[in-house]
């Protein structure tokens, strides 16, 4: 192997950034060490605007594509993928979305000597056509080369629908980039509590939970500001939510923000709330511990495999948003108990997710997936990393 091995990741853009978008922008350029080439290809509606996902990846020397085509599949837009892979003598395919997983499936089909993989960052089942990308995702995945879990939770199931070659590679940060911020303590004591949402604002990441909880915290902490991170196709529901709930004057909609403005957005906040219904491994939590902001949040999927309740940040039973305001308004009210758990949480970051460790588990996947090319065995599984 060598500097001419070339890599395309691609990704149906989500509208904004999701975490799989953020997991992309923080390693591919790290992975830029004379192994290999990359490019980054999105799949979009015509006329999307995808220039804050593109723009970050080709400031940073990368190959990055727009490739337009309809929602659901496009023809055309297969085979552009496939021009492009064809004309930079691409071997290695990284999926990151069921839609992509699909195109992956047929070029290798069009491609035989094409290694494709997958990184599963979770399943969404929320809408009829979620459901059956997730059912069609379970059954193409076993033709994969190689899948990749970012939580054990995820690679649980994989394995339970009959997908053999899985590895898990956690989702990881560059803890430098996001410096331990300024702490609450040395914040005006009279200023408002702020409590924040972060993520894409459909179904599964609750945005409705968070009204929900912010009415119960509400009551007991009147005063407090509850901020909103992001965009999707319930912002429109959670709005109304908020208004049906009177909490209007509380809450702040500050829509998508790039990862560069999130870094100074997170030293505002003293509890980053996460109530999803499901999850894989959440880069919000990885940003805020990172960052030494307090976390509460549902223990569903990989959570619990970075928050240790009471050790790093404190868990819920998953949709119980009345024990999930108990846990925000403790983090208020006891500042010995937060000030601990948010030195401890970026210790967590630090010691088991940083983004070197990742990015040395990235490559080695790519170089056992190569390797694999010279074994001849159709039932091949790669070795645990």
């Amino acid at each position: 192997m060598n500097s001419d091995t070339m890599i395309v990741h691609l990704r149906c853009a989500s509208g904004g950034g999701g975490g799989a978008d953020r997991v992309i922008l923080n390693t591919v350029p790290w992975l830029q060490t004379g192994l290999f080439r990359q490019a980054v290809l999105y799949l979009v509606k015509p006329g999307s605007d995808v220039s804050g996902l593109i723009n970050p990846l080709s400031q940073r020397g990368l190959i990055c594509c727009a490739m337009p085509g309809c929602s659901v599949f496009d023809f055309r837009q297969l085979l552009a993928v496939r021009g492009f892979i064809i004309e930079h003598k691409v071997r290695i395919l990284h999926c990151h979305d069921a839609k992509a997983d699909i195109y992956g499936f047929l070029l290798r089909l069009m491609l035989p000597s094409l290694k494709v993989i997958s990184t599963l960052h979770g399943w969404t089942e929320k809408t009829r056509r979620g459901r059956i990308y997730s059912r069609l995702d379970k059954t193409i995945l076993r033709r994969f080369n190689v899948v990749i879990a970012v939580s054990e939770h995820t690679a649980r199931i994989a394995r339970n629908h009959g997908i053999r070659r899985v590895v898990v590679v956690h989702n990881g940060i560059d803890p430098d980039e996001w410096p331990l911020a300024l702490s609450r303590e040395s914040r005006p004591g009279n200023a408002p509590a702020t409590i924040a949402f972060v993520g894409r604002i459909s179904a599964e990441k609750g945005p409705m939970e968070f009204v929900e909880t912010a009415r119960a915290v509400a009551l007991q902490q009147p005063d407090s500001r509850f901020v909103v991170v992001g965009e999707g196709p319930d912002l429109p529901a959670m709005k109304d939510a908020v208004d049906s709930a009177g909490l209007s004057r509380n809450f702040d909609f500050r829509g998508y923000l790039s990862p560069e403005n999130l870094k100074f957005a997170y030293p505002s906040m003293d509890v980053l709330v996460l109530p999803s219904r499901c999850e894989g491994l959440p880069m919000s939590i990885l940003e805020a511990c990172s960052m030494g902001v307090c976390v509460a949040a549902f223990s569903v999927g990989g959570v619990p495999e970075i928050i240790s309740h009471g050790q790093d940040g404190l868990l819920a039973k998953p949709g119980n948003t009345g024990e999930m305001a108990s846990q925000i308004v403790t983090l208020l009210q006891d500042k010995l108990l937060s000030a601990r758990l948010r030195r401890a949480a970026r210790t967590t970051i630090e010691t088991r997710f940083s983004l070197q460790a990742q990015v040395r588990q990235l490559e080695a996947v790519y170089v056992e997936v190569l390797k694999a090319d010279q074994c001849k065995d159709p039932d091949y599984i790669m070795p645990a990393l």
